[in-house]
């Protein structure tokens, strides 16, 4: 009976998650292709400004490539991160008819939707692969694959901060609004 009730969530889960990937972009003239276009515009955007407007130099080259290499991957977890927290405060408000009128365990929405944000971050590491080979910033190397299990632990953060947020969007109703 318990197996059944997780793979029935974990169904759920996916279902929420592709619904919320197809809908993001739904009626949109680029539709998923916009995944890698806002990265990429705001990878040209930062390098622009802080390369070369500003002349922030980094590494021994300081060529304006290699700071926008760098400056991305700093990005790539932002982006998953921010976009989450971001989503987090209305979420369980904008699906109130689930909560309400149904048994419905909330903590799905909220692992859903960071799926679906992670989804776009991968999107955004691609770019950075390709960034990275197109323009020489170190060698390729066999441990890259362990860049996935350090995305583990911020993709747990992003959850347990997303679930926090969202809870807290509930009873707060400030919380999507911050005047910072």
């Amino acid at each position: 009976m318990r197996r059944d009730n997780c793979r029935n969530q974990g169904e759920l889960i996916w279902t929420f998650a592709l619904r919320e990937l197809l809908g993001k972009y739904r009626g949109t003239f680029l539709g998923l292709a916009w995944s890698f276009l806002n990265p990429l515009l705001l990878l040209v955007i930062y390098t622009l400004v802080f390369s070369v407007l500003l002349k922030v130099r980094f590494g021994a080259s300081g060529s304006p490539a290699t700071y926008a290499v760098f400056l991305f991957c700093g990005m790539v977890p932002w982006i998953a991160f921010s976009e989450m927290l971001g989503k987090a405060p209305q979420m369980i408000r904008n699906n109130l008819t689930l909560a309400k009128k149904t048994i419905f365990p909330l903590e799905i929405l909220v692992v859903s939707s960071t799926i679906s944000c992670w989804f776009h971050s991968l999107f955004a590491l691609v770019i950075l692969l390709i960034a990275a080979s197109l323009f020489g910033v170190g060698p390729w190397h066999m441990t890259f694959p362990l860049v996935f299990l350090v995305m583990i632990p911020q993709l747990l953060l992003t959850l347990g901060f997303g679930w926090m947020i969202a809870g807290l969007g509930v009873f707060v109703r400030d919380v999507p609004h911050p005047n910072l």
